[in-house]
């Protein structure tokens, strides 16, 4: 799993900005990968509330934190289109990841077997809707905290 929150604020993220104000996206997935994506900050706050507010939808349910799944090529996408930054998309071996343990035993559970893919199709749709119906904002998609983190 990836968290936007990672994105450009440690050394060692998988986005990073080089000396000249290039970007570039490191992983250790192909462009085709679908990877889910969250961000803490501004999603699980939002997300425990929702769930709260309808225990009789969410009561003995697993409720996963991710907005959805996203093609690893769709990042770098959405990125560009929201910073109008270019970024370099990099395919990684999973040993450069070695030092970050639990990040790279989140980037292992994306690769098949796919643990995080077990999920129900429908389940992303249904995060979406419990917090739409909850009248709380909506969950920050990952163009709008491109947007607002990484402004040219």
């Amino acid at each position: 799993m990836l968290y936007a929150g990672h994105a450009g604020t440690r050394p060692a993220c998988w986005l990073q900005q080089d000396g000249n104000g290039e970007y570039a996206l490191n992983l250790p997935f192909t462009p085709n990968t679908k990877v889910p994506l969250l961000d803490p900050g501004n999603g699980i706050g939002i997300l425990v509330a929702a769930i709260l507010l309808d225990p009789q939808e969410t009561l003995n349910r697993q409720i996963n934190g991710w907005s959805g799944y996203f093609l690893v090529s769709r990042l770098s996408e959405d990125f560009e289109a929201a910073t109008t930054q270019k970024v370099q998309l990099n395919t990684l071996p999973m040993d450069t990841w070695a030092s970050l343990g639990e990040l790279k035993g989140n980037f292992q559970l994306v690769i098949p077997p796919a643990y995080y893919i077990c999920e129900l199709a429908d389940a992303v749709d249904k995060r979406l809707n419990l917090v739409a119906q909850s009248g709380l904002r909506k969950l920050l998609s990952w163009k709008d905290y491109a947007a607002e983190q990484f402004k040219a």
